[in-house]
């Protein structure tokens, strides 16, 4: 008898249908092409016990949009094969890890620690969170993190089971969003979240190279193919020198793809305030990083709306 994860993730092994190139005609209301329409077609027929709901709601509501299920795809190179796995191991992982719970351990942590007051007050209320979110020019949601104010040393508190399960949450969480900012634009534009992550005052003592690497190697490095295609890109500003350094090493562990979505920039104002400006408009950047958006307690570094910041 066939166990419900083995079941879930019982793929089988037949060849996969070659792709044509014949156009068809787009959905008017998508920004999916005619190849990915087509894709999601044939990994649909790959998987009829998740969308009956074999597998419980959560796992259909993973898959039941062609927006949720593109991101597979895409994250595998239009392979309806790996994107099946990709999904069923997703579905299994969020179960294992609670990313529907109503209150994930460690939440009181992220929300302490790494949270802002908007932010914090929208996921307790459980109000719409994509107000909270800075727009980049493409129409993406944005947020910003001062990650050189967070003391890494402390998520050994929380341990990595507990850390991973708390960050598959919150991802859970930037999905919903997504999905909502997806639809509320009329099915259309970006499906992914730009993230800037600012290293003003990052020590070593921190986060030590070898925490670093072990948090990397832990269930964290899961996330990316538990939620792929979720991260649009990462900019990093304010890098002290020790982090360029480091950063050849660490970026092995992720896969090519990942890297690719990266970018880590040092210690220069006037460039990183140019970086950004390629990517945003001057009233979706705060004006401590050279932009010009300030929340009404004057706070240049805008806490209420950037994450990590109180």
């Amino acid at each position: 008898m066939i166990t419900e994860s083995n079941k879930l993730l019982n793929i089988e092994e037949e060849e996969e249908e070659e792709e044509e190139d014949d156009e068809q005609p787009q959905n008017k209301t998508s920004v999916l092409t005619p190849k990915e329409l087509k894709c999601i077609a044939q990994l649909r027929k790959r998987i009829p016990d998740i969308a009956t709901g074999e597998h419980g709601v959560d796992a259909l509501a993973i898959h039941d949009t062609d927006w949720k299920l593109v991101r597979y795809l895409r994250a595998r190179g239009m392979s309806t094969k790996k994107a099946e796995l990709c999904l069923r191991n997703s579905i299994k992982w969020r179960a294992q890890h609670s990313t529907y719970a109503e209150r994930p351990d460690g939440l009181d942590w992220f929300l302490r620690r790494i949270g802002c007051k908007q932010l914090n007050q929208m996921i307790l209320s459980k109000a719409d969170r994509t107000p909270w979110y800075f727009r980049d020019k493409d129409g993406a949601l944005s947020y910003y993190i001062r990650f050189g104010r967070l003391n890494f040393t402390e998520t050994k508190q929380l341990g990595n089971l507990t850390m991973a399960k708390l960050v598959g949450w919150l991802h859970a969480r930037i999905e919903e969003d997504l999905n909502l900012h997806y639809i509320s634009n009329g099915c259309s534009g970006p499906t992914h979240v730009t993230s800037v992550a600012d290293l003003e005052g990052f020590q070593l003592s921190q986060a030590p190279l070898s925490d670093i690497i072990a948090l990397a190697r832990s269930e964290m490095a899961d996330i990316q193919h538990i939620f792929p295609e979720i991260l649009g890109k990462l900019i990093v500003i304010n890098a002290p020198q020790m982090v360029s350094v480091a950063w050849p090493a660490v970026s092995l562990l992720l896969p090519s793809a990942m890297r690719a979505k990266i970018s880590v920039n040092g210690i220069n104002k006037v460039n990183n305030r140019e970086l950004l400006l390629k990517h945003f408009d001057a009233t979706n950047i705060p004006i401590a990083l050279g932009g010009s958006y300030i929340e009404k307690d004057g706070d240049s570094y805008c806490p209420a709306r950037v994450l990590c910041s109180s």
